[in-house]
């Protein structure tokens, strides 16, 4: 069987469908607080940088946010919720 392709490509504009958490690295169990740089609001606009790689059950890219305030912030963000709901889509 073919491997399912990449949702997404280094330089594509994506959205957040629901809060995100931006992370120092990939994956989210068992990590420390500080692991946690920034908690983005629904909607919100991100860039893929890299990705995706596979960590604790997910699928995780590597993204530029830029917050309201202007401040850049580059870290990973899963592809979709432990359920299955997408947390990022190219619309």
């Amino acid at each position: 069987p073919q491997p399912q392709p990449a949702a997404f490509k280094k330089g594509d504009t994506v959205y957040a469908t629901d809060t995100l958490i931006l992370r120092k690295s990939a994956g989210n169990q068992g990590k420390p607080a500080s692991d946690i740089i920034y908690e983005i609001a629904s909607g919100s606009s991100l860039t893929i940088l890299g990705g995706p790689t596979a960590r604790d059950g997910l699928t995780w890219w590597n993204v530029r946010f830029v917050s309201p305030a202007g401040n850049r912030f580059d870290g990973w963000t899963a592809e979709a919720g432990n359920s299955g709901n997408a947390l990022l889509t190219l619309q």
